[in-house]
């Protein structure tokens, strides 16, 4: 890859094939994260959530993508968000998952997401002309998330956030 398709050191094209895809027991690793920002709202502070329309519609979903088998857990994880979102950060706290769903082409997926406290929103990216990005509170997050196994996820984090908070859910 050329110089000149990188900003500040960070690739302007994101990874394409399956060639170095990892796979566990006939499922493919997939690694994402869930990108988080704190705002200071109504006399307190509250997460809000960065989604990012899917390739093929409007819907939203969390960033995401193939786990290859020459980089970490986390370093696929923080690639698959910068190239999908634009965006990067510190991972925060032990990974999320597995989360197991079926592709559009029937093809059996394990996905692990962590959290990610984001640092800067780049102004380009690999996916910027496929996709667009937005910020939502937790529940818009969940309403809105197109995968029941991504709302799956943003439903623990609201949980997570709402004991760091102190206040107990009632079931």
């Amino acid at each position: 890859m050329s110089a000149a398709a990188s900003q500040n050191g960070i690739p302007l094209q994101a990874r394409k094939g399956r060639d170095l895809q990892k796979y566990e027991a006939g499922h493919r690793l997939v690694a994402g994260c869930i990108p988080i920002r704190y705002v200071q709202r109504d006399g307190g502070q509250h997460v809000e959530i960065l989604m990012i329309t899917s390739k093929s519609s409007d819907l939203l979903v969390l960033p995401k993508g193939g786990w290859e088998v020459d980089e970490t857990l986390e370093a696929a994880a923080a690639r698959e968000t910068m190239e999908e979102a634009g965006v990067t950060g510190d991972l925060k706290g032990p990974k999320r998952g597995p989360f197991s769903f079926t592709t559009k082409r029937k093809s059996l997926c394990k996905a692990y997401l962590y959290i990610m406290k984001v640092n800067e929103e780049l102004s380009e990216w690999p996916e910027r002309h496929e996709r667009k990005r937005s910020w939502y509170s937790i529940d818009d997050a969940v309403k809105l998330c197109k995968w029941d196994w991504m709302k799956d996820a943003l439903c623990t984090l609201k949980e997570e956030e709402l004991a760091a908070k102190g206040v107990e859910l009632v079931g």
